[in-house]
């Protein structure tokens, strides 16, 4: 009986200690969550929240500001080179178009420049003064940005003995620069940029 009691006491005695540790364990947490709580208190009273300041949005929209602006503006010049080089190719195709016909023929042709109230254009030496859209013996401007800024004749001559041809050059420019069309008397074609080189056009 009285090991039995005895035993009974024991695990008594025992829950009454977990019972204990348990309430005191909950009485610290609950003492570091105060603890946690009051510091964040603090923090947003002493401001350590409060974001970004009005200055420093000011500064930050400033910096964007002028990444986009110098990437507009790189963007707008590499694109004025893209539609200046793309022009001269394509008045270099006509010109090249001029001088295979008056090989084939064997005859003289004439590559003129002609000019309608504020458009201008580029193809062969006839009566007619008109700038036709669409044809693939004339070159007409894609843009109005890009001029015919110097010219050595109004007019060059293909041979078709010896593929020779009148010497000279027509010069292109808009914003981004200028490339010239040279024509050799040997008939040979090229295109040079002046001054600097632009894109894929080696200077003259």
């Amino acid at each position: 009986m009285r090991t039995a009691s005895h035993l009974k006491s024991n695990k008594l005695f025992s829950l009454q200690k977990i019972y204990a540790a348990l309430r005191k364990a909950d009485t610290i947490l609950l003492s570091e969550i105060g603890i946690v709580a009051t510091l964040s208190d603090m923090k947003k009273c002493n401001g350590w929240q409060q974001g970004f300041t009005l200055l420093e949005l000011v500064m930050v929209i400033a910096v964007i500001s002028l990444l986009v602006g110098a990437g507009l503006h790189s963007w707008l010049g590499y694109r004025q080179a893209m539609l200046l080089e793309q022009n001269a190719r394509q008045l270099l195709s006509v010109v090249g178009r001029i001088q295979t016909q008056a090989n084939w023929r064997n005859e003289t042709l004439i590559a003129r420049i002609q000019r309608v109230g504020e458009r201008w254009c580029v193809g062969p030496g006839t009566s007619s003064s008109d700038c036709p859209a669409g044809s693939a013996l004339f070159f007409i401007p894609t843009s109005r940005d890009v001029e015919l800024v110097d010219a050595t004749a109004q007019q060059f001559a293909f041979f078709g003995l010896r593929h020779t041809a009148q010497s000279g050059h027509l010069t292109l420019g808009n914003a981004a620069g200028r490339i010239r069309l040279v024509l050799s008397v040997r008939g040979r074609l090229r295109l040079c940029s002046e001054g600097r080189s632009l894109l894929g056009t080696p200077l003259c």
